[in-house]
């Protein structure tokens, strides 16, 4: 397991937001077996859904990678990085 290093980006201003992709190098879940993918609104909500042993590390190691600070985490089961949502702005008349 390791931290991948962060990219050039800095994470920006309040406002903003992300999710966090989880890319599993085999399938997780037996009924899905293509099912590799997923996206999260938090860290916490892939708890809810995966297991630690699914996962391969706790929660509280997440943070402590600095994985909501843009490192991302590769261990033996998946990797977990932050990805920003591009959303168009909306124009005011």
């Amino acid at each position: 397991m390791g931290v991948i290093a962060k990219s050039g980006a800095k994470p920006k201003e309040t406002g903003d937001r992300f999710v966090y992709s989880v890319v599993f190098f085999g399938a997780p879940i037996p009924d899905k077996p293509r099912q590799k993918f997923f996206l999260f609104s938090s860290l916490a909500a892939i708890y809810e859904v995966f297991s630690v042993e699914q996962i391969g590390c706790t929660l509280g190691h997440l943070y402590n990678l600095k994985v909501p600070d843009g490192s991302a985490f590769a261990g033996k089961r998946c990797i977990i990085k932050r990805e920003p949502v591009v959303s168009k702005r909306q124009k005011r008349l």
